[in-house]
């Protein structure tokens, strides 16, 4: 913990004062930018405790999941919050955690474990997931054409809203090709353009087309970012094609897992 910046080291130093001698909590941990060492002044410390599985049910039913750990002082940076899971949270982890969990779990600090499999599950959850790479590519390649489409019928339409949301979608699966490609988690909307600028293979001025699109949403500027996103590499293709797994992926996916929260 070399780099951390001394309001984040008493920061941490009281929480593992306070929970070290909590015999209900199993593990306490570091994740995010703290953890990684890219954390600035105001950054807040996102901390996390594994406790027993009785700890867990009573703050379940309690609803206090998350605990606001922030240092009373009103000092910058010594913002915290702590998350409360079980020994089961890390294990599933491990095995099927979002690109944005297992990338919130890179260079993650454990501060004290009273579980042996804790250095193992910690170190397990921010590798890429290799066997999901091509068929996450197939499917987010299939999403750029059609949302293409979406976007010309945005500027017939003159829909604003359409326009703008579409943008959005081309922006994210064009950018997470790219992660794909390089073997890079997908960090979720904070850290994309970050992560994206780790990318060492690329299509040539992405990040430029990539900002034009967001700032200037139009039809020249959308099919420039795809042109180049696509014609950057044979991409795996879907053996039902194209619009056949859009719509599995989309308006079908409901029939295979929970809505999201947007569309439920």
């Amino acid at each position: 913990m070399g780099d951390l910046l001394d309001v984040h080291r008493r920061t941490i130093e009281r929480l593992t004062e306070q929970y070290r001698s909590d015999p209900t909590v199993l593990v306490l941990y570091i994740i995010g930018s703290v953890a990684r060492g890219e954390a600035h002044a105001l950054s807040d410390v996102d901390a996390g405790i594994i406790v027993t599985d009785e700890e867990y049910a009573r703050h379940r039913e309690a609803g206090g999941i998350l605990i606001d750990a922030s240092d009373q002082s009103g000092e910058p940076g010594s913002e915290a919050s702590v998350s409360v899971s079980d020994l089961g949270y890390l294990r599933s982890a491990a095995e099927r955690a979002p690109e944005p969990t297992r990338f919130a779990f890179q260079q993650a600090i454990v501060l004290f474990s009273r579980q042996p499999e804790i250095d193992r599950l910690i170190a397990a959850i921010p590798s890429y997931p290799e066997r999901e790479r091509t068929e996450k590519m197939a499917s987010f390649a299939c999403q750029l054409p059609v949302h293409l489409s979406y976007l010309v019928l945005a500027d017939y339409s003159e829909n604003p809203y359409l326009l703008v949301d579409t943008v959005h979608e081309l922006a994210l699966f064009g950018s997470r090709l790219i992660l794909a490609h390089n073997r890079l988690l997908y960090p979720g909307r904070k850290q994309l353009l970050r992560q994206l600028d780790r990318a060492p293979e690329k299509p040539e001025r992405f990040e430029w087309l990539l900002r034009r699109m967001l700032r200037q949403p139009s039809i020249p500027t959308a099919t420039a970012f795809c042109d180049a996103v696509l014609g950057f590499r044979d991409w795996p293709q879907p053996a039902e094609g194209v619009t056949a797994r859009y719509l599995r992926d989309r308006d079908m996916a409901w029939l295979h897992r929970p809505p999201s929260l947007a569309e439920s």
